[in-house]
């Protein structure tokens, strides 16, 4: 099932948030091991704030990925740059 998780419902779903951004955690620092700051064994950043919308997928286990809430203004990677072709 997949969860919309906003403001105004947040604390209804706060045990989704709390295992999205432990498993953030899990991936991103642990395992990919990049540079970001961690509190209580949970990853949250900037873009985690009052005012963010996450879709949540919960009641499927994660088999070998992870599953990620995302908010919709975050992105983990820059945007695709555009690939020009050029004739001979």
């Amino acid at each position: 099932m997949i969860y919309i998780v906003s403001e105004e419902n947040r604390r209804r779903f706060h045990h989704l948030l709390t295992e999205m951004h432990r498993q953030r955690k899990q991936v991103f620092i642990d395992k990919l091991k990049w540079r970001l700051e961690e509190s209580a064994g949970l990853e949250i950043d900037a873009y985690d704030c009052h005012d963010a919308i996450y879709l949540i997928e919960a009641g499927t286990p994660t088999s070998g990925r992870q599953r990620l809430g995302a908010a919709l203004a975050h992105s983990a990677s820059p945007p695709a740059q555009p690939t020009i072709r050029r004739s001979l």
